[in-house]
């Protein structure tokens, strides 16, 4: 996975959690964790390193 990949995935998964956290009454507890997930699978991979 290339550098803008990594940052691409990272930058989607945050912006969701973001999301589901504004709208925390409005999200069902499946659609919380899978937001979760994301975010926790975005960081665990290789870190970015900055250009």
């Amino acid at each position: 996975m290339t550098q803008e990949e990594k940052i691409a995935t990272m930058t989607q998964a945050i912006t969701q959690a973001i999301y589901v956290m504004e709208h925390a009454f409005e999200s069902s507890p499946q659609t919380v964790e899978k937001a979760l997930q994301g975010l926790k699978k975005s960081i665990a991979d290789q870190p970015v390193k900055a250009v």
